[in-house]
C-alpha cells in the first residue's frame, strides 16, 4: 500500500514562487513577500504530511494525512484570503485562493473514501488525489504566470 501513497504524495504542492516587480514597489512587494510566505508554508506542510503518508500502514492512516493535508491547505488559502492583492492582480489573486480551497476540500472528501476501503479501493483512490494535485500544479502554474506577468507592468 506504500507504494501508491508514495506516488499520490509525490506531487502535491510544489507552488511556483512569484518573483519581485517594479512599479509600486512597496505593495507589490508586500505583496509578493505574503504569498511567497503562505507557499512555502503550504509546500512545508504538504512535504511533511507526504512524508508522514508514504510510511502509513493503514488507510484510516492514510485518510487522516489526507484529512489533516486538505485541512493544512485550506487554511493557507485562508491565510492567501486575507492578503490583500494589487489592484491589477484581484481576480487573478480570487482564483488562487478558491483553487487552494477547492484542492483542501477535494484532499478532505477523498478522506472517508481510504478510512475502511480495500488496497484497490485505496490506490484508485490515491490516483484521484495524484489526479486533483496535478490539476492543481497546472492551475496554479497559470496564474501565478499571470499574477507574475500583471505585476511586472
Amino acid at each position: 500500500m506504500r507504494k501508491p501513497a508514495a506516488a499520490a504524495t509525490a506531487l502535491l504542492l510544489t507552488a511556483l514562487p512569484l518573483i519581485g516587480c517594479g512599479g509600486d514597489a512597496v505593495d507589490k512587494n508586500a505583496y509578493v513577500k505574503a504569498v511567497s510566505a503562505v507557499q512555502a508554508k503550504t509546500s512545508g506542510d504538504a512535504q511533511k504530511l507526504s512524508t508522514e503518508m508514504q510510511t502509513a500502514k493503514t488507510p484510516k492512516d492514510i485518510a487522516e494525512k489526507l484529512t489533516e493535508l486538505g485541512t493544512a491547505v485550506q487554511s493557507d488559502a485562508d491565510d492567501l484570503a486575507r492578503i490583500k492583492a494589487p489592484e491589477e492582480v484581484t481576480q487573478d489573486h480570487q482564483q488562487y485562493v478558491q483553487l487552494m480551497r477547492d484542492f483542501g476540500s477535494n484532499l478532505k472528501d477523498l478522506a472517508p473514501q481510504v478510512e475502511k476501503a480495500t488496497p484497490t479501493t485505496v490506490s484508485n483512490v490515491l490516483k484521484k488525489a495524484t489526479g486533483y494535485t496535478t490539476t492543481l500544479s497546472t492551475k496554479e502554474a497559470k496564474l501565478i504566470s499571470d499574477i507574475n506577468a500583471q505585476l511586472q507592468k
